[in-house]
């Protein structure tokens, strides 16, 4: 056997350079492996804030886009379906008071006894089916 001035032998040395250079190649890519989920981190961070800063102005334009706000005009007759229910309805009586239309068809089913109260309130008389 071959000893070094530490009184340590050769093979020993060799051990502790393998060992010592793996918990090296170790801590690098240790270090290389937190900088990129850090990174990952940073990135979806600032995906999601943008996202969250767009969305509302991306939202908005595309609500403006698909309503159309134009003047109503007059009509012959407002015609309601049996599914417009109160609200549909009630509609069609602000409309009428608004002079849009004078004349309403209903399809019509057993109304609800609020509904018709809501009615009596507008002015509106609607007879109840039994």
């Amino acid at each position: 056997m071959f000893h070094c001035r530490n009184g340590r032998d050769q093979t020993e040395l060799y051990l502790d350079s393998i060992l010592t250079s793996d918990i090296a190649g170790d801590m690098v890519t240790r270090r290389q492996r937190w900088f990129g989920i850090v990174w990952l981190l940073v990135l979806l961070s600032a995906g999601s804030i943008g996202i969250y800063t767009a969305r509302r102005p991306i939202l908005r334009a595309a609500g403006w886009a698909l309503v159309v706000n134009q003047q109503v005009e007059s009509a012959d007759v407002i015609i309601l379906a049996i599914d417009a229910d109160g609200g549909g309805v009630l509609e069609a009586v602000d409309l009428v008071h608004s002079g849009v239309a004078t004349r309403v068809a209903v399809f019509t089913e057993p109304t609800d006894t609020m509904v018709a109260q809501e009615f009596l309130r507008r002015g509106v008389f609607v007879a109840l089916e039994s």
